[in-house]
């Protein structure tokens, strides 16, 4: 029989069928693992990491045959460890799996974390292993030169590529015509080997990360914060598996609304969410009840005292821990040693001082982590300190600490009362006995004469025995020696034929030596200039990387400088790695009107992929020429610049709709029937990425938001005025007709909303270029076109699937901000962020639209503020709806403002 609440303790992955709460969690994690290598969940201690490991993501990805998900945890290293963090995830690894491998054929045992993930991957059928890692901060604790060598190894298994020693191995084999490796084997070894890692650690261990950034610069960037449950997820987590069917210590049940608004009041922290630790305390409180008093319904009388029952759950874990000594001395080290009285909270012991001030031995101290009275977290200096499991139990904690204290006191005040009755009784037996010892004290003297005189007799006789003895000792050791003499004379001739045969063994083992000695330093040599070449390999990766981060940041100077590092070092094998971001350098500067630099870097590009050189710049000026250099030489690498440095557009068929009705019949008395024609509109917001070809071309100076430049986030910090020269610069990129007219080019392009630059505000509609939607064809896209979906948000009505906004938007380092575009899910015409991230400049004015049928081009004549539509990371749910309308002056920047551009269908290409 299970419990429907694990109580104190963490889901396990069996339990995920009555796992609830962490639905939204489930989903966004999972598409972040799909997307990413590397992903760190971070939270406060005691949030249900562990929980969401096991019976959230583990199933998800284990229902599906591409993942293999795999939990590792490393445990606290003490001074008597003898196992390094990568021993330990090489034992996981080795799990089910055979001892012998065909990588064996290639380097025997080599033992590398790579090695031990492939030989696993090669017996099982899915194509990429998750590697989770619970309880991450533990790591730390290890010596380190072990955390360093742990880096290292996790980097070029997450490399995936085959590691530089194995392709030297295969080449030497191919020279000398070793055919070790069927075909199919080596396909198999060099099919790359597709790993991802999710990490978990405590939100306050998260500094610790940088120690391994060096080598997973990842890891800083890839975060997700777990939170307190809101009050609508842990309602979901009390009423759900209550409901279950199953073989439970109790029937379905349900709780009343007034119950479940009492315990939802009391498990509220300060900012309204709560921790699921209490929620599963009180709830297998009550589910006990339920099976005990046979109920079907909880209602406001049945939850009764909800402080109480925290106070019991200390008590009940206590006595569950053995006998009387050991509960006794589990509560002096809690009650004692855990908690400041004076100031009502927990304390933090390391494992050495417990013992050495409360003599708890490490067996009870692992009864009470399992019970979850405490927690258990590693030391930065080895083994574990010690901490109360939740702030809940401080004031039980403390109540029975003067229970405690009384009880302690009246036994001592009894026993002192007892002490003085048996001192008295003492001295009144004393004084009766003194005259007894006096009577027999003569009596004891005489006896104690007799026997001295019959103990010297009886000792004179054993000397007696003990000189004859000595004699017949003497002869029979003298007759032993001769006949040992004999016999050594007889060993002597046998020893020396035996060691003529040993010396005749000895010179043939010592030839077999020499052999396997000169074996071995030939091997040695082919290793050593194996790891020459691997060094080099690492170096040329983490200037790859540093360069890719570089780009990310927007940082092309310091990026290609990087590049032109790593070709410096002459590695054969990174060739296309550094073609590929070389390639992205020239696409750049060629995009932003550059033609110089992008030949130079054409030019080496073609020289180190062993390519033609470029013969002259001569005549080369047309930005179409680089285009289909770039493509003829990388067709592949050509489409995805263009999808990052440019928008992909959706199309959008025309209609009719109500605008500003989600439902019901439109009465055009009071709201506008809108006719839309069909238009494309982009698939994303503008990103940072797009809008550095501007800033790159123009000279235009971008603002970069608190938090730094992400290439993959929308761009902000654009006024309106901005946003319209964009879309003229961009639909000249694109050999399109301008919509917006400008009389002259300022000087400093920051400033296109001063008095001189006159702004043609009825812009050139049957051009072909790019716009601004205009507000209705904005609305019309964000509530799914034609299909017009009733949903509050852009694809749904929870806003935490599609958007970010105030309640989601902090989980980088706590810090509110934007995010990559398209990582929410799209509304039902595949467009991504029309709610939340940032805010939307449209084309149009925030005036009222009049009622009746309407085009969609109405409203743009004159007012004050441009519209802006869809919400941001730092607005509320009100803020995202499909149907809110916000405004600004025109030349205003802020970092939640932003953009994404449109086409008139008609007219684009």
């Amino acid at each position: 029989m299970k419990n429907r609440y694990p109580g104190a303790r963490p889901f396990t992955t069996d339990q995920q069928n009555i796992f609830f709460g962490r639905r939204e969690d489930i989903i966004l994690l999972t598409r972040f693992i799909e997307l990413e290598q590397l992903v760190v969940i971070y939270g406060k201690s005691g949030l249900g990491k562990s929980s969401l490991i096991n019976a959230g993501l583990m199933p998800m990805l284990s229902a599906s045959s591409i993942y293999q998900p795999l939990i590792i945890r490393f445990g606290a290293w003490t001074e008597r460890s003898v196992v390094s963090p990568n021993e330990v995830v090489s034992r996981f690894l080795r799990e089910n799996r055979s001892n012998n491998t065909i990588l064996d054929k290639i380097i025997p045992i080599e033992g590398s974390l790579w090695y031990h993930a492939k030989s696993r991957m090669l017996n099982v059928t899915a194509e990429q292993l998750v590697l989770f890692f619970d309880q991450f901060e533990e790591l730390f604790s290890y010596p380190e030169p072990q955390v360093q060598d742990f880096q290292k190894q996790m980097a070029e298994l997450l490399r995936a590529r085959l590691p530089q020693r194995y392709e030297q191995m295969l080449e030497v084999m191919a020279l000398q015509d070793n055919k070790l490796l069927t075909e199919e084997e080596e396909l198999r070894i060099l099919k790359p080997l597709r790993i991802k890692a999710v990490i978990a650690i405590r939100s306050d261990r998260m500094h610790l990360l940088d120690r391994l950034s060096s080598y997973l610069p990842a890891i800083l960037r890839n975060n997700y914060e777990l939170r307190a449950l809101s009050p609508e997820s842990a309602r979901e987590a009390i009423l759900l598996p209550a409901a279950e069917l199953g073989d439970f210590i109790s029937p379905p049940f349900s709780y009343t609304e007034l119950a479940m608004n009492q315990i939802l009041n009391f498990l509220k922290d300060d900012v309204g969410r709560v921790e699921g630790i209490q929620l599963q305390i009180l709830c297998q409180a009550f589910e006990e009840k339920v099976s005990r008093e046979f109920l079907n319904e909880l209602d406001i009388q049945d939850i009764g005292n909800l402080k109480q029952i925290i106070a019991h759950y200390y008590h009940d874990k206590i006595a569950s821990v053995g006998s009387k000594f050991e509960q006794l001395a589990a509560r002096r080290l809690i009650e004692e040693g855990l908690v400041l009285e004076e100031e009502q909270q927990r304390l933090t012991l390391h494992e050495g001082q417990i013992t050495a001030l409360f003599r708890v031995p490490p067996g009870l101290l692992q009864k009470l982590v399992d019970s979850h009275l405490l927690r258990m977290e590693p030391a930065p200096r080895g083994g574990y300190t010690y901490e109360l499991s939740h702030d809940t139990l401080v004031n039980p904690v403390l109540e029975s600490k003067q229970k405690r204290r009384d009880e302690e006191k009246r036994v001592a005040e009894a026993k002192a009362l007892k002490a003085q009755m048996q001192r008295l009784e003492e001295e009144e037996r004393k004084r009766r006995s003194a005259w007894l010892f006096a009577t027999f004290a003569g009596t004891l003297a005489l006896l104690a004469l007799a026997a001295l005189l019959w103990a010297l007799r009886q000792k004179k006789n054993a000397e007696v025995a003990e000189e004859k003895a000595l004699i017949s000792q003497t002869e029979s050791d003298q007759r032993r020696e001769e006949a040992e003499k004999e016999k050594e004379r007889a060993d002597g001739l046998s020893i020396t034929a035996t060691l003529q045969r040993d010396s005749a063994r000895q010179a043939s083992k010592r030839a077999s030596q020499e052999k396997r000695r000169a074996d071995r330093q030939a091997l040695r040599a082919q290793l050593a200039l194996i790891d020459v070449k691997r060094t080099s390999s690492l170096i040329v990766d983490n200037l790859i990387e540093d360069a890719v981060a570089e780009i990310f940041r927007l940082d092309y100077e310091t990026a290609l400088e990087k590049l032109y590092d790593a070709t410096k070092m002459h590695v054969r094998e990174k060739s296309a790695d550094i073609t590929d971001q070389l390639l992205e350098m020239a696409y750049v500067f060629a995009e932003s009107g550059k033609f110089d630099r992008a030949w130079n870097i054409l030019d080496s590009t073609l020289n180190l992929s062993e390519s033609h050189s470029l013969s002259s710049l001569s005549g080369i000026d047309t930005l179409n020429w680089f285009r289909n250099q770039i493509n003829r030489f990388k067709p592949e690498r050509f489409a995805e610049l263009e999808r990052r440095y440019y928008p992909q557009m959706v199309k959008v068929k025309g209609g009719i709709f109500c605008l500003g009705l989600l439902d019901g019949d439109c009465d055009t008395s009071k709201y506008s029937l809108v006719t839309v024609n069909d238009f494309l509109i982009a698939r994303t917001e503008t990103t940072a990425w797009q809008f550095s070809l501007f800033v790159e071309a123009t000279g235009y100076q971008m603002e970069k938001p608190t938090w730094g430049k992400s290439g993959n986030n929308p761009v902000v910090n654009v006024s309106w005025y901005d946003a319209v020269a964009y879309a003229n610069w961009l639909s000249k990129q694109r050999s399109l007709k301008t919509i917006y007219g400008l009389d002259s080019i300022p000087q400093d392009p920051n400033d296109l909303n001063k008095e001189e630059i006159d702004w043609n505000l009825l812009p050139n509609w049957s051009a072909n270029g790019f716009r601004l939607p205009t507000e209705i064809e904005w609305e019309y896209a964000s509530r799914g076109g034609i299909m017009q979906d009733s949903f509050k948000y852009s694809g749904s009505d929870s806003l935490g699937l599609v958007g970010w906004y105030n309640g989601n938007s902090d989980n980088v380092f706590g810090v509110y901000r934007t995010h990559p575009v398209g990582e929410k899910l799209p509304n039902s015409l595949g467009i991504f962020d029309m709610s939340g991230n940032v805010l939307e400049w449209c084309w149009g004015w925030s005036e009222a639209y009049p009622t009746g049928e309407i085009n969609a081009f109405v409203n743009l004549e004159s007012g004050l503020y441009r519209i802006l539509r869809g919400g941001s990371w730092g607005d509320d749910n009100y803020f995202c709806g499909v149907l809110t309308r916000s405004g600004d002056v025109p030349d205003l920047r802020r970092d939640a403002y932003g953009f994404r551009v449109s086409q008139s269908l008609r007219y684009s290409n």
